[in-house]
């Protein structure tokens, strides 16, 4: 057997192209002539350092979602949810609370986590679909596609003492979804189109109509009764058409 002797083989210094730094290279290889330890100018392509656009790293990689559909699903019933249970008001006492209270549970989300639980991560409810849902921060921020945001005595304020202002849906408010008519009609024909099964659609109708009862209820007016100040009337309830 017979074996070819291995030369080291040096190419000399040579120049990038695009007067990039000098550079030395080295390699081995089997039985290369005398000759090719002769130096030369290399001609090789520049490689980008730039991280393609298609590479993801893996801090971004932590905050995707592992279910890029069942996001994407979560967002779409969220947004048609307050198409279909919520309208912009003329009033401009009108508005929705973003947080619950303390005694009473009556936010924008505590109801949509209710009536669409497999879209929604609520942490104090049972039977949220965890990971896959929208938390309270994302589906507020939903609400502020369609709503501007207000910070009012209205509405709660979240880890605040009672009496301090929250953050709410300006001029939003809950559709009248039991006596037919225009609201009604919306609502049943959008949760139509999410291929919503009747039996739930009545129920989420139901459930809308006492969220918007007990929120006329107990929303503060924005200017309380004080020194100086009368308490005013209580504001006659309108038909919505």
């Amino acid at each position: 057997l017979t074996t070819t002797p291995r030369r080291r083989v040096t190419l000399g210094r040579g120049r990038l192209p695009g007067g990039a730094r000098d550079f030395s290279a080295r390699l081995w290889c089997a039985g290369a002539p005398p000759s090719a330890t002769t130096s030369t100018d290399l001609a090789l392509p520049l490689v980008s350092t730039a991280r393609p656009s298609c590479v993801v790293t893996h801090s971004e990689q932590r905050r995707m979602p592992n279910h890029h559909n069942e996001e994407c699903r979560a967002v779409q019933v969220a947004r048609m949810f307050f198409q279909a249970a919520t309208k912009l008001s003329e009033d401009n006492e009108d508005i929705l609370p973003q947080e619950d209270g303390v005694d009473q549970k009556l936010s924008v989300f505590h109801l949509f986590s209710e009536l669409f639980p497999e879209y929604a991560n609520d942490k104090d409810r049972d039977g949220s679909s965890g990971k896959n849902g929208l938390m309270r921060l994302q589906f507020n921020k939903i609400g502020y596609e369609m709503y501007d945001k207000e910070q009012s005595r209205r509405v709660p304020a979240v880890r605040a003492k009672p009496g301090n202002p929250g953050y709410g849906f300006r001029r939003a408010r809950w559709r009248n979804t039991i006596e037919l008519g225009e609201d009604r009609r919306y609502c049943e024909s959008v949760l139509r189109s999410m291929d919503v099964s009747q039996e739930r659609i009545d129920r989420i109708r139901r459930r809308v109509a006492d969220f918007r009862d007990e929120w006329d209820n107990v929303r503060r007016p924005s200017r309380p009764a004080g020194p100086g100040r009368p308490r005013g009337h209580k504001r006659a309830t309108t038909l919505d058409g």
